[in-house]
């Protein structure tokens, strides 16, 4: 049976303890927690060095059973550095994650290939797997597009997120999801919106 995880975006305006009690109340398996903000968006208070914040989401997680599934998300764009994305790893790492998701914004697709790749690279070295998400709106536009950069960088542990509303909005269709490599998915996202 797939896990399904309560991802942070469907209740935006809580705190992570309070999102790993709603998925529990809701019987989800998992949450995901939002780590780094997105560029332009509102500012995610970061978990880096605060050991208070990072404690009480340790402890509603062994209070409720709720795993931590994925963490968002690291961007790929073309002033990417790696150094200021290890916190972020570290801290999921220590939580018990599974995925990290990464969005690739940079027009530069060699280069932002390059830098897939060594973020996967690093997240090895956590026991994390990375997962590239494809949104209409990035430089990661298409299924295709993303499937490539995936499939050039070659790690093991780096596989694609699709969201089926950002597949949608693409102009992608399952036949093309059906027609990848399995073991290159990551995993899904189910959003509702129109």
């Amino acid at each position: 049976m797939n896990r399904l995880s309560l991802a942070p975006v469907t209740i935006n305006e809580i705190e992570p303890p309070a999102l790993i009690a709603a998925a529990a109340a809701a019987g989800f398996d998992s949450a995901d927690l939002r780590v780094l903000g997105a560029p332009g968006a509102a500012p995610v208070p970061p978990l880096a060095g605060d050991r208070q914040r990072v404690a009480a989401i340790a402890a509603a997680c062994a209070d409720t059973g709720i795993t931590i599934f994925a963490a968002t998300g690291i961007w790929l764009t073309p002033e990417f550095s790696l150094d200021p994305a290890l916190p972020a790893l570290e801290i999921a790492a220590r939580l018990g994650t599974e995925q990290f998701l990464a969005v690739g914004n940079d027009p530069d697709e060699g280069r932002m290939t390059t830098n897939l790749g060594r973020l996967a690279e690093a997240a090895a070295g956590f026991r994390l797997k990375l997962a590239l998400e494809l949104m209409p709106y990035t430089a990661v536009n298409t299924l295709a597009k993303a499937a490539r950069m995936v499939e050039r960088c070659g790690a093991a542990n780096l596989g694609l997120l699709i969201d089926a509303l950002h597949l949608a909005r693409s102009g992608g269709t399952p036949a093309e999801v059906a027609a990848l490599d399995r073991n290159r998915i990551a995993y899904l996202q189910l959003c509702d919106a129109p």
